[in-house]
């Protein structure tokens, strides 16, 4: 299929998070130039327009000063600095059907059911060994939650626990349908960024290009409607991290924690 040539072309084929950006972003870009907006991983007409910065030395400000993940994208699409993210489509109610079988399948509560993702793509994640992970299951369970691991095709889940290798097209579903997410760091926890759902956001103690990850990536510069707990995480606080995960999703009036 060839897209007409007043068609922009926003081609993306890094991670989950800079696709979803990019996909946020594809309004504001459509308004500034007049182009209607379209995304692919593969160009197939129109004004083509690589959309992603890997390589480039633009990444590395990120995390200086006040300059944040979406002031790159902002620079690199050319868009004001006080652009916003489009908000993305909600589950449909049959997606939402779905997910809801999904958890059957498993022996999974609806609204008591915690999704992990212990890995990323671009940040070490050395702090978050197998042992955090037992432990922040068994802490969730003691509340009466039940933890689930995604399973991707690296992830190493910790001997014990329960996993699900879940499509990326079943995610957002099914942590609605869960009730509540805890991710490291990681494209997963943008693709959530926007759901009605409890979510906490993990950081390991670390710089990302120009200054601390936490600073250049947190989601209190992605909109009002994203309310989370980001938790920063070193090496001896890692207990600390775990209980106050466990408090806030257990407290959270999206999950039903009681027995």
């Amino acid at each position: 299929m060839r897209l007409p040539t007043d068609t922009c072309v926003l081609v993306g084929d890094y991670g989950i998070g800079d696709h979803y950006i990019v996909g946020g972003f594809a309004e504001a870009v459509s308004k500034k130039y007049a182009l209607k907006g379209w995304m692919t991983t593969k160009p197939t007409g129109g004004e083509i327009f690589y959309a992603h910065f890997p390589q480039l030395e633009l990444a590395k400000a990120i995390g200086f000063k006040d300059f944040h993940f979406l002031d790159a994208y902002r620079v690199r699409l050319g868009l004001p600095e006080d652009s916003e993210l489009s908000k993305a489509l909600l589950p449909s109610d049959e997606e939402l059907a779905h997910a809801d079988e999904l958890l059957r399948r498993s022996n999974l509560p609806a609204k008591k059911t915690v999704l992990l993702n212990i890995d990323a793509k671009s940040i070490s994640t050395e702090t978050f060994s197998a042992d955090y992970w037992t432990a922040m299951a068994d802490a969730l369970s003691a509340n009466g939650l039940h933890p689930l691991i995604n399973r991707g095709p690296e992830t190493i889940v910790p001997p014990g626990l329960p996993s699900m290798d879940i499509p990326i097209r079943d995610y957002r579903a099914l942590a609605l349908a869960a009730g509540a997410v805890c991710t490291v760091r990681s494209g997963i926890s943008d693709l959530v960024s926007d759901l009605p759902c409890a979510r906490v956001v993990l950081y390991p103690k670390l710089d990302y290009e120009g200054g601390p990850l936490l600073k250049g990536t947190s989601f209190e510069k992605f909109g009002a409607h994203r309310e989370q707990r980001e938790f920063l995480v070193s090496p001896d606080c890692r207990t600390e991290s775990i209980a106050q995960t466990v408090e806030y999703l257990a407290a959270n009036p999206n999950v039903s924690a009681a027995a």
